[in-house]
């Protein structure tokens, strides 16, 4: 029908200071696609709070990485929350087995977007690491 549910295991919200992050994620969400943010629509895909919260969550979860670190992942690019989680998993996985976790996170917080490219990264993780570091370099500079 259309309408977004969480999945089976849901995502917990582990603590108040978590959930505060939480709320900043949506803000940044909120600034970088105001009209997705408004709509609750990003193309076909739901973009409410509830959905860009749970997508974060879901990342955080998935990558093995802690609230703080995540945020700051959406601190530099938000385009992975417009995206569906399991998409993201699916390339985030293929970026750990074409080089590491270690460089698919590095990549990761020099250049987010890297998630919607989907699981054809695992063969191009060399020009990802290459065109992360410009992308990083230019957002440190600019």
């Amino acid at each position: 029908d259309g309408t977004w549910q969480l999945d089976k295991e849901g995502v917990p919200v582990q603590s108040e200071e978590e959930d505060v992050m939480a709320s900043q994620v949506w803000e940044l969400f909120s600034t970088q696609f105001p009209g997705a943010a408004k709509r609750g629509m990003y193309m076909d895909t739901p973009v409410c709070e509830q959905d860009v919260k749970y997508r974060w969550r879901k990342m955080r979860d998935n990558f093995g990485m802690t609230s703080e670190q995540m945020l700051h992942v959406i601190q530099q690019d938000a385009m992975p929350l417009v995206v569906d989680s399991q998409y993201v998993k699916g390339t985030w996985d293929a970026m750990v087995k074409g080089s590491s976790k270690e460089q698919a996170a590095e990549v990761l917080v020099k250049h987010p977007g890297i998630l919607v490219s989907g699981p054809g990264i695992e063969n191009n993780m060399a020009q990802a690491q290459f065109t992360s570091s410009i992308i990083g370099g230019m957002r440190d500079f600019g």
